[in-house]
């Protein structure tokens, strides 16, 4: 995993299995997860660019693949998603000790 969720952390949501076609057009502009929640992104297969945007900090990315494992994203931490080509990927939501937003 290239970045872990917290301890005690319990999954809310998770979403369908989305594709570069299905891929919501939000989640490729600048957005964040909601105060208190954490998300993990899965890409099961092809490969997707992770972007940090935050103005704050130093800006990095990630190439997300099945072999990187999944990557946590922080309540607030403003990223986007860049599509390199076919892929697919499953978001999940978590919280720890039930605080969320």
């Amino acid at each position: 995993m290239i970045a872990c969720l917290p301890a005690g952390a319990r999954r809310l949501e998770q979403t369908s299995v989305f594709t570069e076609a299905t891929l919501p057009e939000p989640l490729k502009r600048p957005h964040a997860p909601a105060r208190g929640a954490w998300q993990l992104v899965q890409i099961l297969e092809g490969r997707l660019r992770w972007r940090l945007d935050d103005p704050l900090r130093l800006s990095r990315s990630t190439i997300l693949t099945p072999k990187t494992g999944a990557r946590a994203i922080a309540p607030g931490e403003l990223h986007h998603f860049e599509l390199l080509g076919p892929m697919t990927l499953r978001l999940e939501e978590y919280v720890v000790d039930g605080v969320r937003r």
